[in-house]
């Protein structure tokens, strides 16, 4: 029989046990949210990149059968459709972009009270006084306005189709398939098929004029609402924290992680360096890597014990497997899962672009059939689920 003691301390343990899961179960609600929130930009980002292409396949038909017809003079009907060209594209983007500000704004506030919330029911502090006033701190409204418009541009050379920006790729396409159709070598169908490939493959994808980096427009819309509320979450948690006097932070853990960051995911840092070692002793900087999704929180109680014990972060990742003869395991598990997603994403396109330019797309459809069934094996294998919301176009 226990002594009075030993079961205070087990009563002790079990509560601490139990906020623990609750800690877990809000990190992963927080996961969840985010990624719901995200959906509708990103929706609406493939619509944009869909009707783009749409655009563009069209416009490379129409200049072939102008340009091939008898006293057609080529660099005026070429000169033409880039105008075209750069309207749509104007127009386009400036559509996206209002529709994701609009769409963010409401996230952003949405992601501010819930951060807020959580805070006041972790420190069992009422929204007002201290808490309430880190409402002005953070502005998201303003700060993602500010993103979009800094990378969403209605020129066209703010985007690019494969290595090349809109309208070279385009240029280039109708110089060289005229060529063809004109000497004999294809016909305008076979032409169409050529550049439909290439636009399905490449998708359009959003240049960083500071940094001349390319991603697809949908990827980067996600990662950019994904980099957004992580930093505005981050920010209201400092603040809050320091006013509160509080300087250890512990940063959540998920499956995968690329192999530099499992070092200190799930770990402990102290803004002073005293309890534990400083974020940069920590990190390095590298929770500031370009889609990185770790998070820190507060950690309002000292003596809690760690949301992810030793064991569990050592059994975090998908553990080995092989597939059609390759070994997998852990990020390099999610990465191929990745280009499975990007390459079902191209299928779809292509299937898209073809009907609509009323070509046959039975060999993309048994192509996407066979794409879904490996991708829907390997996911299985790697004990994951299907991630619909990634295999969605338009």
């Amino acid at each position: 029989m226990l002594s009075e003691e030993e079961q205070r301390e087990q009563e002790r343990e079990k509560r601490q046990e139990e906020r623990k899961q609750e800690r877990l179960q809000k990190q992963i609600e927080r996961r969840r949210k985010l990624e719901e929130r995200e959906r509708k930009s990103v929706k609406r980002a493939s619509v944009f990149e869909l009707g783009m292409m749409i655009f563009v396949s069209n416009k490379i038909r129409e200049v072939l059968e102008k340009s091939t017809e008898e006293n057609a003079k080529f660099n005026e009907i070429l000169a033409k459709s880039l105008v075209d060209l750069r309207k749509f594209t104007k127009k386009e983007s400036k559509s996206l972009k209002k529709d994701v500000i609009k769409e963010s704004k409401n996230n952003f506030e949405e992601n501010k009270n819930g951060t807020l919330e959580l805070i006041q029911e972790a420190t069992k502090k009422k929204m007002n006084g201290s808490l309430a006033k880190h409402i002005a701190y953070v502005n998201p409204q303003k700060e993602t306005a500010k993103r979009w418009k800094k990378y969403i541009k209605s020129n066209a050379n703010t985007y690019a189709i494969g290595k090349d920006k809109l309208p070279v790729f385009f240029t280039k396409v109708v110089q060289e398939e005229v060529k063809n159709v004109v000497g004999g070598k294809s016909t305008i169908d076979d032409s169409c098929r050529k550049a439909i490939s290439k636009l399905a493959y490449s998708g359009v994808k959003i240049v960083e004029y500071d940094t001349g980096v390319k991603r697809n427009v949908d990827v980067w819309v996600r990662q950019q609402m994904q980099y957004a509320e992580k930093e505005s979450s981050q920010e209201i948690n400092n603040k809050c924290a320091k006013d509160l006097g509080v300087t250890v932070f512990e940063f959540d853990a998920h499956a995968n992680a690329r192999p530099s960051h499992k070092k200190w995911q799930g770990k402990r840092y102290d803004t002073q360096g005293k309890l534990y070692p400083s974020l940069y002793e920590l990190t390095h900087g590298e929770e500031k890597d370009y889609g990185c999704r770790h998070f820190a929180q507060p950690v309002w109680d000292i003596d809690m014990p760690y949301a992810y014990a030793k064991e569990q972060l050592k059994n975090i990742d998908t553990k080995p497997f092989t597939f059609q003869g390759k070994k997998y395991e852990g990020y390099e598990a999610r990465q191929y899962q990745r280009e499975l997603e990007r390459n079902i994403r191209a299928l779809k396109r292509e299937v898209i672009l073809l009907d609509n330019q009323g070509l046959s797309s039975t060999e993309a459809k048994i192509k996407l059939k066979h794409a879904n069934a490996v991708y829907k094996a390997f996911s299985s294998e790697m004990g994951d689920r299907v991630h619909n919301d990634r295999l969605r176009i338009g």
